[in-house]
């Protein structure tokens, strides 16, 4: 199992939960309150993800703290925080204006995916392949059977 296949299936339901979402906001006059469970559901998932990913990346940090560490971290708290300005428009119930939460939502959706093709472009492979260095490693240095005591 690759370093980062846990991460790439993850995105795989994020993607999944998006598209939902999508589909979700064209119904958001006759059903707001679907929208804001979908939007609660999504904050959780994403907050769950970036707890998953930074577990999962903190043994590689040293070699991508250059590459996109500080990027994730922003674009992860700037996501977290579209999410909760828009559960907080949604909260206010059926006169919830739909202009107020479409548009962000959108923009959101668009910058998760983009931010999630980006990983698996140029983040996961690094990762990947660290990994595999240290697998590498790791068997090389592993404790051969002890020859026998006359040396054969």
């Amino acid at each position: 199992m690759g370093a980062t296949e846990s991460l790439r299936r993850e995105h795989q339901i994020l993607r999944a939960n998006l598209r939902l979402l999508e589909v979700a906001m064209q119904m958001v006059p006759e059903a707001p309150f679907v929208l804001r469970e979908m939007c609660g559901s999504l904050a959780r998932m994403l907050e769950d993800h970036i707890w998953h990913e930074a577990e999962a990346l903190r043994p590689y940090s040293g070699q991508i703290q250059g590459l996109m560490q500080a990027r994730m971290a922003r674009d992860h708290a700037d996501q977290q925080i579209v999410l909760r300005d828009v559960n907080v428009i949604l909260l206010g119930g059926i006169d919830a204006p739909v202009s107020r939460v479409v548009p962000p939502l959108a923009h959101l959706i668009e910058e998760l995916r983009e931010h999630m093709d980006e990983e698996e472009r140029e983040l996961f492979p690094v990762i990947d392949r660290y990994a595999e260095e240290r697998t590498e490693k790791s068997n090389a240095l592993e404790v051969h059977e002890p020859l026998h005591p006359s040396g054969r």
